[in-house]
């Protein structure tokens, strides 16, 4: 008998019913999933956010087009910036945008303000001619002052700034120069880095619309269309306790558009006290509930999420930059103008003697940086200190629009001048950047003649450099062979400031290892170098170990970081000499003087070099040094005298040389002597460096750089 049928008569009706209703429900889910499986995948909605947008129906339809240079839009970028009560903050903000890489208009919307230091501070401002001022009799709020200064801006693009925050000087520039390569696009931004009453930083996130449902990822200075903030219907004007942005991105994204952030501290946001962001976090609540009530659809209908999501670029840019390369910053400024590419900016010798020459020529020279590798830019806030026009390419611009960005570089700086140091993408593009821009002098320099380094790239590319730089007599020599033109190459020596940075009289040692937690009395085997194949780590582990093993006073002390780093620290604990390995994984370069005063010895078995900065340091505080026989390194290591030096076939002989010293202190002490003295013999003065490339990179003629293809005009703001 089954159980259904022992159940009482009105018992087994409702399972029943249950039963039959529960398979129709199964069916219909089968019969949707096969609907779903045979459907063919959502094509993605090809999109010309210039002149198209998102239609109600999920298709395409066409909105008027507000494009620099038109009558509609004659400037190409208008920053607005609202304040109310806000005058102790408002000049900085405001010379903050002035400051900016690419022009734009600065309108101040006045929403009332009744402070006296707000009242004298726009007063001040109403004598600068290119910042215009609007006024609201009455306080009506964020939002719609923003929306004042919006209806009056007359850019294609703009950019709200809160009055109490500042933007760096390149952000304007990247954040157009990304919404006009990708016609997909329709706000940009960058990270936010906090600062006064605390610091962080908000590392922003690219829009996503399901994301953006529970958490806003764009700041509130984002740059979009004015025709979109037309379209859109502007800010909520009933939004003034908040969020008023985080609503405005969700209705941009309902035309359609999409939203990056450049990965970089570009927009500095002020902390002081408690303000308007305070006051909307704590009605997170009932502002949320609004923003979901005015967007309802998105909320509520995920097919229509599903189609915002699908938007992509319609086409690819011919010439995204032709606006960027015709308008520029203020040109007050008459120094000649030097563009400057490397490869990255890491913590390295290379790139420690770049920043040294280029903080020698930004007297003299404009300075524009650029860099083409993704990666490690740790040394990036030493280069913004000598320029502020530092450009890492991989951060905002896709591959393919690099050439054209670089030439709008060029065009709207009037470029005098190119140097290289080691860039991979000027090799391979220099002939066509000089057939474009003529009188351009190039010059390039040389770290090393490895056969993987740059040297064959350079040579490849000799016809279009006009000036080789070889940081060492073995890269000239190579240069040479390799058929550089002998007035072509310039050699200049690596040097050091020897008498004001490395001297040792400066530095206590006993003090120095107290730092690194190293007992007095200790034998310390020193590496500085980053951590990568060319530096070989692994092989300085090898040289060290035996004599870690064999000396119980000896230590270890490493400076540096990279891809290897991950396996160096293993290495090391296979050796077992973690316990006496004192890692850093990077310093200030105003610390290096100390890290060699605490080192009885430093290591090097680099596979290349050309005059390595780290040997030049060290010895000039006193430091022997122990290296392979690689580049310049011969030149100046006197075997037994004031270092060692093995072939790169085999660092090991290195070893046991370094163990005699490790109980000899008289021998050490003299070795420390010859160290010093070698390199006050020998000259090797930053001083005579620098003035070697100053004299080199000196006043140029007036060249003309103007692009061959096309006018270099750039238009002035009107007053």
């Amino acid at each position: 008998m089954s159980i259904l049928a022992a159940c009482p008569p009105g018992v087994r009706l409702m399972l029943t019913r249950m039963a039959k209703s529960w398979s129709r429900k199964v069916l219909r889910w089968r019969r949707r999933m096969i609907r779903l499986q045979r459907r063919d995948p959502e094509r993605p909605e090809l999109i010309d956010s210039t002149r198209q947008r998102l239609s109600p129906q999920a298709g395409l339809t066409t909105k008027p087009a507000y494009v620099f240079p038109g009558v509609e839009a004659p400037l190409l970028v208008s920053i607005v910036i609202p304040c109310f009560n806000y005058g102790r903050f408002l000049p900085e903000t405001v010379r903050s945008a002035l400051r900016q890489t690419l022009a734009a208009e600065v309108i101040v919307v006045d929403d009332g303000s009744d402070d006296a230091e707000t009242i004298s501070a726009l007063a001040a401002l109403g004598a600068e001619k290119r910042v215009r001022i609007i006024r609201h009799e009455t306080n009506l709020g964020l939002p719609s002052a923003r929306n004042s200064g919006i209806s009056a801006a007359r850019g294609e693009y703009i950019c709200c700034l809160d009055a109490d925050d500042t933007i760096e000087p390149t952000y304007v520039e990247k954040c157009v120069a990304l919404l006009r390569s990708d016609p997909s696009l329709g706000f940009v931004y960058s990270w936010v880095r906090s600062f006064g009453d605390n610091s962080s930083l908000w590392r922003t996130r690219d829009f996503d619309i399901e994301a953006a449902l529970f958490e806003n990822h764009t700041s509130v200075s984002a740059l979009f269309r004015r025709d979109d903030w037309m379209i859109c219907g502007g800010f909520d004007p009933s939004m003034r306790s908040g969020y008023e942005d985080w609503e405005f991105w969700l209705r941009l994204a309902q035309l359609g558009r999409r939203g990056r952030a450049v990965p970089e501290e570009l927009l500095n946001h002020r902390r002081h006290g408690r303000t308007l962001l305070h006051e909307a976090d704590q009605k997170r609540r009932q502002l949320m509930a609004t923003i979901r009530d005015k967007n309802r659809r998105v909320f509520e209908d995920s097919s229509w999420r599903g189609r915002i999501r699908t938007v992509a670029a319609a086409f690819v840019p011919d010439q995204p930059f032709s606006a960027l390369a015709r308008v520029s910053r203020d040109e007050t400024d008459a120094r000649p103008h030097l563009l400057v590419m490397a490869p990255w900016l890491p913590i390295g010798g290379a790139e420690a003697l770049l920043a040294e020459i280029l903080n020698s020529l930004k007297t003299h020279w404009r300075l524009s940086i650029v860099t083409t590798e993704p990666g490690d830019q740790a040394l990036t806030p030493v280069f913004l200190a000598i320029t502020p026009e530092v450009y890492h390419l991989p951060n905002f611009l896709d591959r393919r629009h690099w050439l054209e960005f670089v030439a709008a570089l060029l065009a709207s700086r009037g470029t005098s001048a190119i140097l290289s140091s080691g860039s991979p993408f000027l090799y391979a593009n220099l002939a066509e950047i000089k057939s474009r821009f003529r009188g351009l002098t190039s010059y390039d320099i040389l770290h090393n003649d490895a056969a993987e380094g740059h040297l064959a790239s350079a040579l490849d590319a000799k016809s279009s450099i006009d000036h080789f730089i070889a940081v060492s007599e073995s890269i000239g020599h190579s240069l040479a062979q390799g058929g550089a033109r002998t007035e072509a190459v310039a050699v200049i020596p690596n040097g050091i400031d020897y008498a004001a940075v490395f001297n040792p009289q400066r530095i206590e040692r006993d003090a120095a290892r107290a730092r690194y937690g190293i007992e007095d009395g200790s034998f310390v085997i020193g590496f500085a170098g980053r951590m990568s194949e060319e530096k070989n780590p692994l092989a300085f582990l090898a040289v060290a170990a035996p004599i870690l093993a064999a000396h119980r006073e000896a230590r270890l002390l490493v400076v540096g970081d990279g891809p290897m780093t991950a396996a160096f620290r293993k290495a090391a604990r296979r050796a077992g000499v973690t316990d006496r390995l004192h890692y850093v994984p990077s310093l200030d370069r105003l610390a290096m003087p100390e890290f060699y005063a605490a080192c009885s010895i430093l290591v090097m078995v680099s596979r290349f070099e050309g005059t390595p900065l780290a040997m030049l340091e060290a010895l000039a505080m006193g430091c022997p040094v122990a290296a392979t026989d690689v580049g310049d390194v011969a030149l100046m290591i006197s075997e037994d005298v004031n270092g060692f030096i093995a072939p790169t076939s085999t660092p090991e002989a290195l070893t046991p040389r370094i163990a005699k010293l490790v109980a000899d202190q008289a021998a050490l002490t003299r070795m420390r002597i010859a160290a010093r003295r070698s390199i006050v013999e020998a000259g090797r003065s930053a001083d005579a460096m620098l003035s070697a490339y100053r004299a080199l990179i000196g006043q140029p003629l007036e060249h003309d750089t103007a692009p061959t293809s096309r006018s270099a005009e750039r238009p002035t703001l009107p007053s």
